[in-house]
């Protein structure tokens, strides 16, 4: 790899319905990003230990930029070589960072997870009042969109400054409703709660 290979994070959106390179869609939807230097990468996203799950133990995941096909949105940005050692250091250990493994629905998802990195990394979204420091993404991953469209670039006039629009995929009435209806939270709050009665249900019926 040459000394002067550029530095670069890609910061994707999947929508529900994203196909899954080992089959199926996703559920609800999933924000990740990338750090990529010549022939070197690695994805850094957040997820459930327990696959489906609205809470519970969470991961760090290392396949999503694999595993996702074609999702709705990605940017790529040309970073410092210190923004790029950030970014590495949070996907290794967010937890030393401040960042809860603990995965939940509505507060600390993998959303959550992409902010925090990109914070850490001094990549914020602008809004009219300067840069939001504290950021930590909308509920729905689609909504991001704007936001990740808002941060600035660390190298302006970069070649590699890129964005990637994709046609949202195919979705059931579940996948559109998450995707497109502001009753979301609701929606996730009720899978929790059924979740956990199914659970209580499980310890009682033991």
């Amino acid at each position: 790899m040459s000394k002067d290979a550029p530095y670069t994070v890609t910061v994707y959106v999947a929508a529900p319905g994203t196909p899954l390179a080992g089959g199926g869609t996703s559920a609800a939807g999933h924000m990740y990003l990338s750090v990529e230097r010549g022939e070197w990468s690695r994805s850094y996203g957040f997820a459930p230990i327990k696959h489906g799950a609205t809470s519970g133990p969470g991961a760090i995941t290392d396949r999503d930029s694999r595993d996702y096909q074609n999702p709705y949105y990605a940017r790529t940005l040309e970073i410092t070589k210190e923004q790029f050692d950030r970014i590495v250091e949070y996907g290794k250990d967010p937890a030393k960072h401040g960042f809860s493994m603990e995965y939940a629905g509505l507060s600390n998802s993998c959303i959550d997870f992409t902010w925090g990195a990109l914070n850490h990394a001094g990549l914020h979204r602008q809004t009219k009042s300067g840069q939001d420091l504290g950021f930590e993404g909308a509920i729905k991953p689609l909504d991001n969109k704007r936001e990740i469209e808002s941060i600035p670039d660390p190298i302006p006039g970069s070649k590699l400054n890129t964005e990637i629009n994709n046609d949202l995929p195919k979705r059931s009435l579940l996948q559109r409703l998450i995707s497109e209806n502001d009753s979301y939270e609701g929606m996730i709050q009720n899978e929790q709660a059924q979740s956990q009665q199914r659970e209580v249900s499980a310890r009682q019926m033991g």
